[in-house]
């Protein structure tokens, strides 16, 4: 069997709603070089069902499944260790793309030797489809330097939609991967900005769904999603952002195996971050004395910071 360019790597837990529209998505690619592996995380509805189905219609689909729930950090990091491709990209269960989306990334990535992922604007869309907003990517991880790229990364990141875009996987397995700490997704953004460039194409292909079930964006509690990265959490993380700075830094001192690369790296989040953080904290405690201040803060947004 000839190993394809791209492995798509699809993790997923009690999808059923939403991923027979997500696998047509994914299969109407005008770029077809792929394999679709779906890692199920012990589904008790009719995900496998759906997956089988799909399967037995198109050869590029495989399942692979977790005989008890693992946890989404599990999951996702399996895909990445599975995979036989050069190219890597991780899709949610729930998000869909243009039928060009992985044509105009990879052809980004093949311009662009630097750049270690690629990706696009983005659409947000509701549990219906239907479309909520125009969402503007700020991300500007072109710097030459990896403590330059990594600052611009903690200074502007928020959906961490690029974690859904076409990556080198040589980097990739350089990285950290998901660990079972909430908003580990900015710990790998922010090492694989240490170790090259993104690419953001400027074109609306990524149509990122969020309901209120969604795992990172919906109505869902600390407790709700630190139990989605890792089901042996029992209880809601304390200190979300410091320690979020903590690991997130300590990832960085050993990311890319040049010690003043990786020791300033560490610095420029540290410092971008908590600038960062320092002038979202004075803008919300304006808020509040406008009384203005409308989200309850035990939300999970709220709580990680990542959609500010």
């Amino acid at each position: 069997m000839s190993t394809p360019r791209l492995t798509i790597g699809l993790p997923v837990y009690n999808g059923e709603v939403y991923l027979a529209e997500t696998l047509e998505s994914l299969l109407a690619q005008d770029f077809s070089d792929f394999e679709l592996v779906i890692s199920d995380n012990a589904s008790t509805d009719r995900t496998v069902d759906i997956v089988e189905s799909v399967a037995e219609r198109d050869s590029r689909v495989r399942l692979v499944r977790n005989d008890r729930n693992m946890g989404a950090a599990f999951n996702y990091n399996r895909l990445v260790r599975d995979s036989r491709a050069e190219l890597f990209k991780w899709a949610g269960y729930d998000d869909l793309l243009d039928p060009s989306y992985v044509s105009s990334c990879v052809a980004a990535l093949d311009a662009n030797r630097d750049a270690v992922l690629a990706f696009t604007q983005a659409t947000i869309i509701d549990g219906t489809g239907q479309d909520v907003r125009a969402y503007d990517e700020k991300l500007d991880v072109t710097a030459p330097t990896p403590w330059r790229r990594v600052a611009a990364f903690a200074w502007r990141f928020n959906l961490c939609n690029a974690a859904f875009g076409v990556m080198r996987r040589e980097p990739m397995a350089r990285t950290d991967l998901i660990r079972s700490y909430i908003s580990s997704d900015v710990t790998f953004l922010a090492q694989m900005a240490a170790l090259g460039g993104f690419d953001l194409v400027d074109r609306r292909l990524f149509r990122r769904r969020i309901h209120e079930s969604s795992s990172r964006q919906g109505r869902t509690t600390a407790s709700e999603i630190a139990s989605w990265f890792d089901p042996a959490a029992t209880r809601a993380p304390t200190f979300v952002r410091l320690r979020l700075l903590g690991r997130t830094t300590g990832a960085l001192a050993r990311t890319t195996g040049s010690t003043p690369d990786d020791l300033a790296s560490g610095a420029a989040f540290a410092v971008a971050y908590s600038t960062r953080r320092a002038r979202i904290s004075a803008g919300r405690l304006r808020a509040r004395v406008r009384g203005r201040l409308l989200a309850p803060p035990e939300l999970i947004h709220q709580v990680d910071g990542s959609s500010s």
